[in-house]
């Protein structure tokens, strides 16, 4: 994996953002089919927990294409998206502040043009809301997840812990946690040294 290529930006600004909003839009709604585009006449997929959220989005260095995008909410976990969907049995108590992950997605044909299976980009976006999360406090993540992204993980050593029960959404899914302060494996040790690039210093964004 040539991570080095990927580099995740911090959408911050009104043209990342809408970056990120198309990014979804291409996966979520014309690639799988799990949102209706016709919802979003302007080609952009949102809902109304992007106005509490931290956004990402990822692209290839050397072709400058955008190859995905990632959302982290924080709050407490009744708060958080994933209570609206699935039951959480299993989560520490008192727990404060977690951070979910959601809208974790990658354009997969772009991703090929540029030489990245798909794992590359995810585990990029996955490495850089770590940081944001150590950053702001966050010891924990929460993923509503499928089982094979589960098992993808896994086989980079990044262990998730299952809070609940399964639910069908887009496909069935499962919560998991994953503790931010658990030691990375020595083959992740990339993923400590991640920044998370201003849209300022990017080319083509100023």
């Amino acid at each position: 994996m040539n991570a080095d290529d990927i580099e995740v930006i911090e959408a911050n600004t009104p043209e990342t953002l809408e970056i990120h909003y198309r990014i979804r839009f291409e996966v979520y709604c014309l690639e799988r089919g799990f949102e209706p585009y016709d919802r979003f006449e302007q080609g952009m997929e949102s809902d109304h927990y992007d106005k509490v959220a931290a956004h990402f989005i990822a692209r290839s260095k050397r072709t400058g294409e955008w190859l995905g995008a990632c959302r982290i909410v924080a709050g407490k976990i009744e708060d958080l998206p994933v209570s609206h969907h699935v039951r959480i049995d299993d989560i520490p108590q008192n727990p404060g502040w977690l951070g979910e992950v959601s809208r974790l997605c990658v354009v997969k044909s772009r991703a090929r043009e540029a030489g990245h299976h798909e794992s590359s980009v995810m585990l990029s976006l996955l490495s850089a809301a770590r940081a944001w999360s150590l950053r702001h406090d966050l010891g924990e993540l929460v993923l509503l997840t499928t089982e094979s992204v589960s098992r993808l993980l896994a086989r980079f050593k990044i262990l998730l812990t299952r809070i609940g029960p399964s639910c069908l959404l887009n496909g069935r899914r499962s919560p998991f946690l994953f503790n931010l302060l658990a030691p990375l494996p020595e083959h992740l040790s990339w993923c400590k040294k991640t920044k998370i690039v201003p849209p300022a210093s990017v080319v083509g964004l100023n």
